[in-house]
């Protein structure tokens, strides 16, 4: 696959399986991050539309310690 049909897929699991099964793609750090921001746009998306909104300090706990 290249890498402007790769860009031009509809969702981040697409996306995803194209990278996993595509070391090219997987080296390519324009590639990976339109999968980020692919990936992250629909979670966004996702939680707005379960709870009306998205706050990044509800949807990740950033007081989890590292233990």
């Amino acid at each position: 696959m290249t890498k402007d049909e790769y860009m031009a897929l509809p969702t981040a699991k697409e996306m995803m399986k194209v990278l996993q099964s595509d070391p090219q793609l997987r080296s390519d750090k324009e590639a990976c991050a339109a999968f980020n921001q692919r990936a992250q746009a629909e979670f966004e998306a996702k939680a707005k539309k379960s709870f009306g909104k998205y706050s990044p300090q509800v949807h990740y706990d950033f007081e989890k310690k590292n233990t």
